[in-house]
């Protein structure tokens, strides 16, 4: 094995174990709706995951609730309380991990027979270096 070709393997090896590194978006694709929302009616949207924001969105809700009801304050309601747009935004959340684990590839399964195959690569590598050196001593003595 050349060392170009023992560059390739490690190369080959660094990008599978790689593979498994992909990361899911925190927001899952749920800003590109919330500002979308935003710009079509200028209306806030908010998914409820447990975290400080929801508590922000329950006091926007409670301020509505708290003046005489309009049209605009109606729409708002909706799109904070409305329990299939939170299922929705679920939705969003598993489909968007879903193509990211579609992108990934399957973890590597090494066997007995492989590490011996790697470990007689690596052991033959070391050696060609070996007689090379020597050989190159020789050829300077």
């Amino acid at each position: 094995m050349t060392r170009h070709d023992a560059g390739l393997c490690s190369f080959a090896i660094v990008i599978v174990l790689m593979g498994g590194c992909a990361s899911l978006p925190k927001d899952a694709g749920f800003g590109d709706v919330e500002r979308t929302i935003a710009e079509r009616t200028g209306k806030r949207v908010h998914w409820s995951q447990g975290g400080p924001e929801d508590r922000a969105a329950g006091q926007a809700l409670h301020a509505i609730l708290a003046q005489p009801l309009t049209a605009d304050g109606a729409v708002q309601i909706a799109l904070l309380n409305n329990r299939e747009l939170q299922a929705t935004y679920e939705d969003l959340g598993i489909a968007q991990a879903a193509l990211v684990q579609a992108g990934l590839f399957r973890n590597p399964v090494l066997t007995a027979g492989a590490l011996t195959r790697v470990s007689w690569i690596w052991a033959h590598e070391r050696s060609s270096q070996s007689a090379d050196a020597r050989t190159i001593k020789r050829l300077l003595s």
